[in-house]
């Protein structure tokens, strides 16, 4: 059996929606190929806008945060992932480690913390999943002050041995914000929680985080925290849009070097001629 490298190009450009625009009904088969990686925000929007007939900005958002068809949360890569709300045990719970697995996905540099806390990620971990439920009936502007909020909540469960460690200044704030290592601790385990149904994204308006604690959110499961963005001031706002102008513009560069260098080779796009 031969494979030309174009029929290995097609093959991809099928498997990922490229090929052809599908219809809007199929919006979650597209969505749960492999995800939408949603780094910068607004890319999985401009995914599906190359993937499906008649796709607008409001079908789109009604999905993801009216219909919850639709979540996003912390993914493979520890990115933020859009996916269909079916697929969460795809796209969350197969990255939690089983019991006995060591360490976490993506949790590596805890172990600092770990030992300067002297205590152990399974404890931790446990304390921060039930530290969430804070978020029942309280809104908190931007992650630093949900991992402020959270550290805060687990300290009455810490030996007063550990307080003094738990409070003091992080080993990883290099720019002098003032975080803790307890902070820095939640901060660590905020994608675990995610994979266990804990922590998915809510509405994005601007660029500025805030957290609510929401128990219906795509069927993910109980005590689900979604992940809101806020209005932020007009100079957040800029340097956001133009990182994903920049994060785009190499994209497209990127697609024209591969599909010149394609043509170049074989003389044509597609077909198998």
């Amino acid at each position: 059996m031969s494979i030309t490298a174009n029929q290995v190009l097609q093959f991809r450009l099928r498997a990922h929606h490229l090929d052809r625009k599908r219809p809007l009904s199929r919006l979650e088969d597209v969505a749960g190929a492999c995800g939408l990686q949603n780094s910068p925000p607004g890319a999985w929007e401009t995914a599906l806008f190359f993937r499906l007939e008649g796709c607008t900005r409001a079908h789109l958002e009604s999905a993801l945060y009216q219909e919850k068809r639709l979540l996003q949360a912390w993914s493979y890569r520890g990115a933020p992932v859009v996916f269909p709300a079916t697929q969460s045990a795809v796209f969350l719970s197969a990255l939690a480690a089983h019991e006995g697995e060591a360490p976490w996905i993506y949790t590596r540099g805890i172990s600092l913390a770990l030992d300067a806390l002297q205590l152990n990620f399974e404890t931790l971990l446990a304390h921060t999943v039930q530290a969430a439920a804070l978020l029942d009936n309280r809104a908190i502007v931007r992650k630093e002050a949900l991992d402020r909020a959270l550290a805060q909540a687990i300290e009455s469960d810490l030996p007063a041995s550990r307080l003094a460690a738990w409070r003091a200044p992080s080993m990883y704030d290099t720019k002098g914000g003032g975080q803790t290592v307890g902070e820095a601790a939640v901060s660590f385990l905020l994608r675990p929680c995610a994979f266990l149904g804990r922590v998915v994204f809510g509405e994005r308006h601007i660029f500025v985080h805030r957290l609510f604690r929401d128990d219906d959110a795509g069927g993910v499961g109980r005590g689900v925290a979604r992940h809101t963005l806020q209005p932020a001031r007009c100079v957040d706002q800029a340097a956001d849009v133009l990182v994903a102008v920049v994060h785009l513009a190499q994209r497209l560069r990127y697609a024209e070097r591969l599909v010149e260098r394609h043509t170049q080779r074989h003389g044509h796009l597609f077909g198998d001629g």
